[in-house]
């Protein structure tokens, strides 16, 4: 895994971007879905 080693910019670069995304669409859920509406409902 020395490749790894030599670019770990564009690994993390990656990975950050499909949590960023993963995160954003579990927002947009929540933000829509009708329990988001009750205030402290299942917001953490």
């Amino acid at each position: 895994m020395t490749w790894r080693s030599q670019r770990p910019n564009l690994q993390t670069l990656r990975e950050a971007v499909a949590r960023h995304a993963h995160h954003n669409n579990r927002e947009q859920e929540r933000t829509t879905s009708p329990a988001a509406a009750i205030p402290g409902s299942s917001r953490d």
